[in-house]
């Protein structure tokens, strides 16, 4: 009888030692639930605190690594679509979580960079298969940038008497550089720009647009981006998602 007693005393006695902590547990976050919940919510913060401070840092460098010294290898370019990949979830995770603050607008500002990079290797490679280099759109560019900077519009040499148009303009010009002067006075740089804008007409190439053009040819050659997959993201509707 006396060892039926105890049995039941060392049952109980197990049974509180099992509850004491789930029970202490219990009325601690009964008695400070608002202090929990107010550091919960700021640990479901935490994230885009996190994406602000090294995601996007780490991000805004390697794009401006990129912008300023292009694509070196095909690792570069993979880079590049990981970082378009990244940015866009990281806009898509803020968007649902109801996040529409400053991070927001930098994963959006960061996808839209990645991916106009990858877009303007897309035009490169498109250039390159009709017969341009890196070299001769650099060119193109440069003769471009003269002439709009003495105010005259590249695309008048588009037209049928283009080349005359601009060269008549030129001579208006008070104080052309050599540049300009090197430009309209053989009208052979003329006709091959004229020859040059009308070959990218043809393969919707417009080269004011292509802002990434330090890209090695046998990268564009041998590595194909895929920008088809960026046509499925839209920008999430910011009034809808702001929080009520």
């Amino acid at each position: 009888m006396e060892d039926n007693k105890m049995n039941w005393k060392s049952f109980w006695a197990k049974v509180i030692s099992a509850w004491a902590w789930p029970v202490v547990l219990l009325i601690i976050i009964l008695c400070f639930k608002d202090i929990i919940h107010q550091k919960i919510t700021q640990v479901s913060r935490v994230d885009s605190g996190f994406f602000a401070v090294d995601f996007f840092a780490d991000t805004k460098a390697k794009l401006i690594y990129f912008s300023e010294n292009g694509i070196e290898s095909s690792e570069d370019l993979k880079e590049l679509e990981r970082l378009a990949d990244k940015s866009r979830f990281v806009a898509d995770y803020l968007a649902t979580t109801e996040q529409t603050g400053p991070e927001f607008q930098l994963a959006e500002a960061a996808f839209a960079q990645s991916r106009k990079m990858l877009e303007d290797i897309k035009q490169l490679q498109n250039m390159q298969d009709a017969g341009f280099d890196t070299t001769r759109l650099a060119k193109i560019k440069e003769d471009m940038r003269v002439l709009e900077e003495h105010n005259i519009d590249p695309d008048i040499i588009r037209e049928p008497d283009g080349i005359a148009k601009v060269t008549e303009r030129a001579k208006t010009i008070r104080r052309p550089d050599d540049r300009l002067k090197a430009l309209v006075e053989d009208r052979s740089n003329l006709a091959r720009l004229k020859r040059d804008l009308d070959s990218l007409d043809r393969i919707k190439v417009d080269p004011k647009q292509i802002q990434l053009d330090k890209v090695k040819p046998e990268i564009i050659r041998d590595y194909k981006v895929d920008t088809a997959r960026f046509e499925q993201y839209r920008r999430p509707n910011v009034k809808q998602l702001a929080p009520r």
